[in-house]
């Protein structure tokens, strides 16, 4: 596993920690395509930084089908960043005659996921995560 740091940390960013549903070392790799499965070995682990901003990587949130609940201690905090990636997900041909427009191999703009972040209030925020916007995939197809 890579403790990746691309460059310095910013001290205006501090790691949450949490306890996710696997560690990588841990990490059943039937719910991955074989894609993945090959490089996860190189996935970040342990302190990272990433454009500046710090995270604590140790037991990850693998979401493969239902939804995850992910609990942390009460904070206040402007922002909140989260590391994350997606798996490949090969493009599917509809069964109609008509032409339908491909997103590609990255499915641009599909929602990948959806994040609610739920006040001590009782508010909740919910954002949407869009594949190639809000999170990538594991490999880049362009530049290689």
């Amino acid at each position: 596993m890579n403790s990746i740091k691309d460059g310095p940390r910013s001290m205006k960013f501090s790691p949450l920690s949490f306890q996710g549903n696997t560690s990588l070392d841990n990490l059943d790799t039937r719910l991955l395509t074989p894609e993945l499965a090959a490089v996860l070995k190189e996935a970040p682990h342990g302190s990272c930084v990433g454009w500046g901003i710090p995270f604590e990587i140790d037991r990850v949130a693998l979401i493969a089908r239902d939804p995850l609940e992910v609990a942390w201690e009460p904070i206040k905090a402007r922002w909140f960043i989260f590391m994350h990636t997606s798996d490949y997900v090969p493009t599917q041909l509809g069964s109609s005659t008509l032409l339908q427009p491909l997103k590609g191999p990255g499915r641009d703009r599909e929602v990948a996921a959806r994040y609610t972040l739920r006040y001590t209030d009782g508010t909740q925020a919910t954002a949407d995560v869009c594949r190639n916007y809000q999170v990538g995939p594991f490999q880049r197809h362009w530049g290689i």
